[in-house]
């Protein structure tokens, strides 16, 4: 595995680094509950509805 503080010190990669942008930053937004059946909400701890972090989840994923 890469070490991200040896290739932030090359300066060839650090070049490239600051370059690159979060892909995934696009889709992570403030879910909206708004489609949620009632049922569904009260399963999502408060601390996730709120956007604050909770160290026992790490991601939601939903689908349609």
């Amino acid at each position: 595995m890469l070490d991200l503080d040896a290739l932030k010190n090359d300066p060839s990669w650090s070049k490239l680094l600051e370059q690159s942008v979060d892909t995934w930053a696009q889709y992570e937004k403030p879910l909206d509950y708004s489609e949620w059946p009632i049922e569904w909400i009260k399963q999502v701890p408060k601390p996730v509805r709120e956007g604050k972090p909770y160290e026992r989840i790490d991601s939601i994923m939903l689908t349609k």
